[in-house]
């Protein structure tokens, strides 16, 4: 990646599924480096997602690598609350540790306001 620094968190937004998909493989691709994906990148999708759980893991150092790459697929709609945990997280250093949030939908403009 160079000397390009890279934020805490990134949101990749698109109506284009494969579009933004491209655009998280690439972004983590080139955060990972030469390190074993396996060990750097972790994955959430879906309604499921809990942020302090997600937050959390990004703020654990990463075990058996140097760096820990967190996606969230397909991101809901975030109480007020979460966006604001996210926004915190954000004004962070950690050089470790980058939460990707992927976004196909517009239902929730509140991520570009954090």
């Amino acid at each position: 990646m160079g000397d390009e620094v890279i934020p805490a968190v990134v949101l990749i937004r698109g109506e284009d599924s494969s579009l933004v998909a491209q655009k998280a493989r690439k972004l983590s691709d080139d955060l990972v480096g030469d390190e074993d994906r396996v060990l750097v990148v972790e994955e959430h999708s879906g309604e499921e997602i809990n942020i302090a759980h997600i937050l959390d893991d990004c703020r654990t150092p990463p075990f058996l690598s140097s760096k820990r790459v967190v996606i969230v697929r397909e991101v809901p709609k975030l109480e007020d609350e979460d966006i604001q945990a996210i926004s915190d997280f954000a004004k962070e250093t950690s050089d470790f540790s980058t939460l990707i949030l992927l976004q196909t939908s517009k239902s929730d403009q509140g991520l570009l306001k954090a």
